[in-house]
């Protein structure tokens, strides 16, 4: 993506006030005061809190106390904020939602950032997703990799991460995510519109080298996108782990409804499960399965009846000859098709421009039905 994400100029504070811009739906309650529990942790109820509480370098914990919305205007509407160790969940005894809509939290300066997200439900219909740390300045001396991870969430939107060169993500517990039309309804509050950056977005975009992807052990992660690629490395040294006792389902356009035509992943036209740009390697310990040319739509565009349409998608795109795909010894992949299999490029079900690896023990199984006029090439 091109783009540039406009910067809002927020002034940091050490004191935590409430805003007078009620952006949670209230229920005609009193607006609570945001609660600084102690130095390092901060309750929040409202939007504006949030934002500066993310902003606030002396703060690396956000309990969020009600579901809240940013309400913005824009698609790309960004805020900065420094690196620390950041931990936001949900507060008390209740799963809370965060709506970022049209904005995001942009990573600047050189300090490490090592941020999770835990216990909730987000949305945002942001061109960047809910992290953007293409802007930050690696420094090899300080080892300043910055480190994201997801605990236990649900994501609904455009793109749940663009992220630039070292990143380390990691993934645990349960995780549902996916991209779908980003025009939504709020689901924090009616009244505001998301407008959307983007249907044909990735739903993990690595745009940068020297990035990874860790699906822990006892991850149990189902990833489905509306428009385009599920993971897609774009440059250099671009891993993805699937470690032993992780499950990893991706759904390539299983949220399609067909008024994308076909092919319309943002970058690569051809849509794929994974895709790998540059030199890289996709390890499975654990199980990885991909499903291609379904959609829950029930568009009669996403409908298939044998013959290609707008859901047709590839499993596995591997393009550069330093790449890799390496099933470990008791690893599986698990790959289920129709014949709605892309045609754009070629006609392969798993693109392998580098070197495929199933060692001992370990297994893939693909398992086509109805495979209409993709038996005819």
């Amino acid at each position: 993506m091109s783009q540039q994400a406009s910067t809002a100029d927020h002034e940091k504070t050490d004191e935590l006030i409430t805003s007078d811009n009620q952006s949670v739906a209230t229920s005609n309650q009193e607006q609570k005061v945001q609660t600084k529990v102690n130095a390092s942790t901060a309750q929040v109820y409202n939007w504006d809190d949030f934002e500066k509480a993310f902003q606030d370098v002396n703060v690396s914990e956000i309990d969020i106390m009600n579901d809240i919305v940013s309400g913005t205007g824009g698609t790309e509407d960004g805020f900065n904020v420094p690196g620390r160790k950041l931990l936001i969940t949900s507060g008390g005894n209740t799963r809370h939602i965060i709506d970022f809509e049209g904005c995001h939290p942009n990573l600047t300066g050189s300090d490490q950032l090592q941020i999770t997200y835990r216990n909730l439900e987000i949305w945002s219909s942001d061109w960047y997703g809910i992290i953007k740390t293409a802007d930050y300045g690696y420094d090899a001396a300080k080892q300043n990799t910055a480190i994201i991870t997801l605990d236990d969430i649900d994501f609904h939107g455009s793109q749940l991460l663009y992220v630039g060169s070292h990143n380390e993500i990691h993934l645990k517990n349960k995780i549902t995510a996916e991209t779908i039309n980003n025009n939504y309804t709020s689901p924090v509050n009616p009244k505001y519109q998301a407008r959307g950056g983007g249907n044909t977005q990735q739903l993990f975009e690595f745009t940068n080298n020297d990035n990874n992807i860790y699906f822990d052990t006892g991850c149990t992660f189902t990833g489905t996108t509306y428009g385009g690629n599920v993971i897609q490395m774009s440059q250099g040294n671009g891993n993805i782990h699937v470690e032993q006792g992780a499950t990893v389902t991706l759904n390539p356009l299983g949220n399609a409804d067909g008024s994308l035509g076909n092919n319309p992943s943002e970058t690569t036209g051809t849509t794929y499960g994974i895709y790998i740009a540059g030199s890289g390697k996709i390890d499975v310990e654990g199980v990885l399965n991909i499903n291609v040319g379904k959609s829950k739509s029930n568009a009669s565009q996403a409908i298939y009846n044998g013959t290609r349409n707008a859901v047709q998608a590839k499993a596995i795109g591997l393009n550069d000859a330093n790449s890799s795909f390496n099933i470990g010894s008791g690893g599986s992949v698990n790959i289920t098709t129709n014949g709605n299999i892309s045609n754009n490029t070629n006609t392969s079900l798993i693109f392998d421009g580098g070197n495929f690896i199933i060692n001992p023990n370990g297994s893939l199984k693909i398992t086509g039905e109805d495979m209409g006029d993709y038996m005819v090439h």
